[in-house]
């Protein structure tokens, strides 16, 4: 199973993200959407930053002042984020709103 929900202060393990993992209050310039195809240019870019592979899938992705901070695969969970801004946090919602998308099975 899983776990879209972890809470933790790093978006994958590596310690590299910041913040308090615990959706503190959230800068109104944040946009959560599912990205498309148009967003395919951004989400690699940000997975080179991030060292990591793009998620696939469906993904949602985190936007501030129209640049994508982090991104989510709802079928495996599989997060990737700019490590040189805070983005704890952000992942958090991600997390959240992906559970809310695919909710758990039983």
């Amino acid at each position: 199973m899983i776990d879209l929900h972890r809470n933790g202060n790093s978006h994958n393990g590596t310690g590299r993200a910041h913040g308090n993992g615990r959706g503190a209050e959230v800068d109104p310039r944040v946009t959560i959407r599912l990205l498309s195809e148009s967003d395919t240019d951004a989400l690699q870019v940000l997975a080179e930053r991030d060292s990591a592979r793009a998620p696939n899938g469906t993904v949602l992705g985190v936007e501030k002042d129209g640049r994508l901070l982090a991104a989510i695969s709802t079928s495996t969970g599989h997060v990737v984020a700019d490590p040189f801004h805070p983005t704890a946090d952000l992942v958090y919602l991600l997390r959240m709103r992906a559970g809310q998308l695919v909710p758990p099975l039983s």
